[in-house]
């Protein structure tokens, strides 16, 4: 998923998208297990693409990124959504918080009551 999703993305964003996931595993209003959240119809547009053609630094790199995330590091701390720089706002982030962007992603979090 991290190589779907972020493979042009600088290691802290690979990072952060990994974290989306295991976030979201964190979390009951989705699965409890990372294939179930990955393999979401419509969650992770690049899961839904053919698989890409990686190089050993590549896979290298999205390990070592998922490796972190498991670890709890958090760029954009808790975060449970994201999207591409290239979609204006999309209608789903109203009435989340935005927590940060790393390059092309913008990361988002539930908003706090």
């Amino acid at each position: 998923m991290v190589l779907q999703e972020a493979n042009t993305e600088p290691f802290l964003g690979k990072v952060a998208v990994a974290g989306v996931a295991l976030d979201r595993v964190a979390d009951p209003r989705w699965p409890s297990n990372v294939r179930a959240v990955v393999y979401q119809p419509w969650q992770f547009t690049g899961m839904m693409s053919k698989l890409g053609d990686y190089t050993n630094k590549d896979i290298t790199q999205a390990r070592l990124a998922v490796y972190l995330a498991k670890k709890g590091v958090r760029p954009c701390g808790k975060s449970l959504w994201y999207h591409a720089t290239d979609i204006p706002k999309p209608a789903w982030t109203k009435g989340l918080k935005r927590t940060c962007v790393i390059d092309d992603h913008v990361f988002y979090t539930d908003k706090q009551p």
